[in-house]
Parts: structure tokens; sequence; C-alpha cells
């Protein structure tokens, strides 16, 4: 079943109704909490997903993935350094200041990834019934800017590059793909068709932008 959520949207099968209707109004709102699979880097699946829902990211301390001491060179420093730069510059306009819309369809890898709850939630039996869930390698919504652009946030929490193919909302504009190291524009032919096919670097944010003819 789908549910509606206030302060967690990134949650397991939960839909963003109060950030779709109200981000504008609550910037950088904020919230945190398990998100109930069984995977090593639960974590940075997370927080890519929390990332993409224009919500503040808020780590949790004491977990192990965010151990400085144990592990100095741990993966989730690279994702969440560019999370945070995405933030601050180029897809400011969208996950801070924007209205978030209906998401457009992503072709996307998916790793299907066990379920789990603790067990004052549930009893060990019950807890063998839960199944998986099938979790994209990289997440993403859709916002449109107060210019009126659109801005398609990614965030690939794998260790890998991960290609994708994006539906755009229209088939007009300048579409590119921004990253951390910059900005490429991608071809006119594939926005006329109004799907595009790009990269997404591993552990990192990025952003699709269209930009008004």
């Amino acid at each position: 079943m789908h549910r509606p959520y206030h302060i967690r949207p990134y949650r397991l099968e939960a839909i963003p109704l109060f950030d779709y209707l109200y981000h504008d109004y609550e910037l950088s709102f904020g919230g945190d909490t398990k998100l109930g699979l069984t995977h090593p880097e639960v974590e940075y699946i997370k927080h890519a997903k929390i990332y993409t829902l224009g919500v503040q990211n808020l780590i949790n301390a004491g977990k192990i993935e965010w151990d400085f001491d144990f592990l100095p060179d741990f993966p989730g420093l690279q994702l969440m350094h560019s999370i945070f730069q995405a933030h601050r510059t180029y897809a400011r306009p969208y996950v801070v200041f924007g209205e978030m819309l209906k998401p457009t369809p992503l072709d996307v890898r998916t790793q299907e990834i066990d379920l789990w709850r603790p067990t004052w939630i549930t009893d060990e039996a019950e807890a063998k019934q839960l199944g998986a869930r099938d979790v994209p390698a990289v997440h993403h919504s859709v916002f449109r800017s107060p210019e009126s652009d659109y801005g398609y946030v990614l965030a690939n929490w794998t260790g890998a590059d991960e290609e994708i193919v994006l539906t755009l909302v229209s088939n007009e504009g300048a579409v590119s793909l921004i990253t951390v190291d910059g900005s490429t524009q991608l071809p006119t032919e594939d926005v006329g068709a109004g799907r595009v096919t790009l990269t997404v670097p591993a552990r990192s944010a990025a952003l699709v932008e269209q930009r008004k003819e």
C-alpha cells in the first residue's frame, strides 16, 4: 500500500504528497528514518532519495557508514559531498526554491534488495515473509524553478557509473546535464524525441536542466 508522508517521503512505498504540495513554502524541510532494506549501503540509498525529493539531508550519528575513524576513505563521503555541492549551486533553484512536479519515466538498472524490520516491530517468522524490493541505481524527481525551467534531479548511490534514459516533460528548449565537473549540452535530436540518454557518475548528484528557448 502506498501512503502519503509528511516528513519522511523517501520511505519505501511512500508518496511525497506533502513535498508535492508545499515544497516551495517549506524550504529545506527535513526528516530521517530507517529505510527497511538489508544492504550494506542502505544509508547511501536513503540519502540519494532524500536529495531528489528536496528534503534536508540529516546524517544519523553513530552509524558505521559515517565512522570517520574506522572508514577514513568511506564512499559515502563522495556521495554526500556531491549532494551538498549540488544543493549550494546548480540544483539550488530546483531542490531548494522549486516546485515539485509529477516525475517522468526513467529507464534505469534496478537491484533486488531484501526487506528488513527490527525485532521490536516483527518477530523472526514474520520478518522472513517480508520479501524484497527493486531499488533503482539512480533516484530521480522533477522540479520547476521560479523561472519556469525544468530540473530533473538525479542521484546515483552506487559505486559505478549508470546509464539511464530519461523522459522529458516536453521536447522543446535547451537541455544540459550538469554535475560537479561542469555542464554538457545533450543532443537536440534526443530532446526533440522527448527522451535523452546519459550517464550519471558513481556516487554523485546530477541535474538535467531544460531551459526555455
